[in-house]
């Protein structure tokens, strides 16, 4: 990933050869790594071909990442691609196509930072995958912060299933009518809480739970 953000940046700074230097080390990385979009190695291509005036095969390789990014979406990878495309576009001096891109990868950081403004937990409840009839298993539920805000967790609610029966957990926790009490638990910004619970399944039964949770922002 080092190497395709200098490659990149050598290239909006007009330094094509060091920007060769780096997309050269980019590519000797093995093929599993190159395939991993986070690595950005078809974005430093296309930012290395428009650095050195190459249009049509930059522009072909932007459309196609942007193309892909239909298909498996990523805001994050999408505002940083449509902001390099921005630039390349400038540099062609098509100037109303550069100005779209980037006020679309605008918007997209927009929307990130809304998002990432108010706390949004997401819980995760990991259990084996098989289990013996009235037999105790532990299970873990984490619940993830994944905002840059501190909120308070009131409670875990719809905890409680026909075919489940809770028989302990934490004791900085308490049960009450199938939810669990988090006593306004504290949450940090980008934090993970994990509980783990012993349970106990009643009879024989494929289950799908999803609990949910009270927050105080």
């Amino acid at each position: 990933m080092a190497y395709a953000n200098l490659t990149i940046d050598y290239s909006v700074l007009g330094e094509v050869s060091n920007a060769e230097e780096y997309f050269d080390r980019l590519m000797k990385l093995p093929p599993e790594s190159l395939e991993n979009r986070m690595v950005n190695a078809q974005l430093a291509k296309a930012m290395l071909l428009a650095g050195k005036k190459q249009w049509e095969p930059s522009i072909q390789i932007f459309d196609g990442i942007l193309a892909s990014l239909k298909e498996k979406p990523n805001p994050g990878i999408e505002a940083i691609v449509k902001s390099c495309y921005g630039w390349a576009l400038f540099k062609r001096k098509h100037l109303l196509k550069a100005l779209a891109q980037i006020r679309e990868a605008k918007k997209i950081y927009k929307d990130m930072a809304e998002r990432f403004a108010h706390v949004n937990l997401q819980p995760n409840m990991m259990t084996p995958a098989k289990v013996l009839t009235d037999q105790i298993f532990e299970a873990r539920l984490d619940l993830v912060n994944v905002s840059r805000s501190n909120g308070k967790l009131i409670r875990i609610e719809n905890l409680s299933h026909p075919d489940l029966s809770i028989e302990s957990t934490s004791q900085e926790f308490i049960i009450q009518n199938g939810a669990i009490d988090f006593r306004e638990k504290a949450l940090e910004p980008l934090s993970v809480t994990s509980l783990k619970l012993n349970l106990k399944a009643k009879k024989s039964k494929y289950i799908q739970h999803k609990p949910q949770n009270r927050l105080q922002r």
